[in-house]
């Protein structure tokens, strides 16, 4: 029981992650956040990694660039759709990725979808649109929230891509991946700041309470990261993998706790629809190889 155990601190640290990140759109620009996320990381990841004295790498193998620019603009897709949206809606959208796994393993992998793969995309493109359905209208937050769905949307497409690079990484140690994907990701969120509008006062003009916020971020997501690493290597992939989504609950239930949002059963059912299918794609005995340590939400989660 000790890796599920491990996944479920790790969800509830993602959740405490995501639900800061949503919570820091009225206090910073939503790059700012983003880059707080990988730099910390960073820091946090190489210290642990130095400490351990385990070896990193930096030019090869390319697959392993292929996987940390894969993950640097999931990162950023997930940290807009923060912005947009409810950090559950997030997450219940960008944990689609064991579907799309399946579907780019065909031109990737040679290895054909059947009808019930289909079937599962439908039902989680139907969930992702009913997750939608209260925003619908003709204003300008509508748009926004679409936006926010379709970053998610194509944050989950590429978390599929990691994983399945993760796989062609079997020899590189997973916390050397990581300090990989944080340094990329740090460098791509410093290039990126000034075409997303920030400025340097978004970035050093911040109070100490917002400060400390990106700070319980950085801190919460690594050890996010030190819960599921431990767990993925004690335990099953795919079914462990299954524990992660325990993470959309703890998101919902949190934020109808503190009263972030209301009851809508739409949104309820279209969360039900994208994780049902979800378990099931990564319980599928023909996946249980595409992923050492799946990305989670986004490479927002890992």
């Amino acid at each position: 029981m000790l890796p599920y155990l491990w996944m479920l601190f790790s969800a509830a640290a993602f959740t405490g992650m995501s639900e800061l990140a949503h919570a820091l759109n009225g206090r910073c620009h939503w790059m700012v956040v983003a880059l707080a996320r990988t730099s910390l990381a960073l820091v946090f990841t190489f210290s642990l990694a130095r400490a351990r004295g385990i070896q990193l790498v930096f030019l090869r193998p390319r697959t392993l660039w292929l996987r940390s620019l894969a993950g640097s603009v999931s990162l950023l897709c997930t940290f807009y759709a923060f912005k947009q949206l409810p950090a559950s809606d997030v997450v219940a959208i960008t944990n689609m990725f064991p579907i799309w796994v399946a579907l780019l393993s065909w031109p990737i992998l040679r290895e054909r979808p059947g009808p019930e793969v289909w079937l599962a995309v439908l039902s989680s493109v139907a969930g992702a649109m009913l997750i939608n359905q209260p925003h619908l209208g003709a204003d300008v937050a509508t748009t926004d929230r679409l936006g926010g769905s379709l970053a998610a949307t194509v944050s989950s497409v590429l978390s599929a891509v990691v994983v399945i690079g993760l796989n062609l990484l079997q020899n590189v140690p997973s916390q050397a991946i990581v300090v990989h994907f944080s340094g990329v990701a740090t460098v791509f969120c410093l290039a990126a700041l000034p075409m997303s509008g920030a400025s340097a006062q978004d970035a050093f003009g911040l109070s100490l309470s917002t400060y400390l916020l990106l700070a319980a971020m950085g801190l919460s997501a690594t050890v996010g990261q030190i819960f599921l690493t431990k767990a993925f290597a004690a335990g099953t992939a795919s079914k462990v993998a299954v524990v992660a989504l325990s993470q959309v609950v703890f998101c919902f239930v949190f934020e109808l706790i503190v009263g972030w949002r209301r009851f809508q059963s739409s949104s309820l059912i279209g969360m039900i629809l994208i994780i049902g299918p979800t378990a099931w794609m990564l319980l599928r005995r023909s996946l249980a190889h595409a992923a050492r340590v799946p990305a989670g939400p986004a490479d927002g989660m890992e």
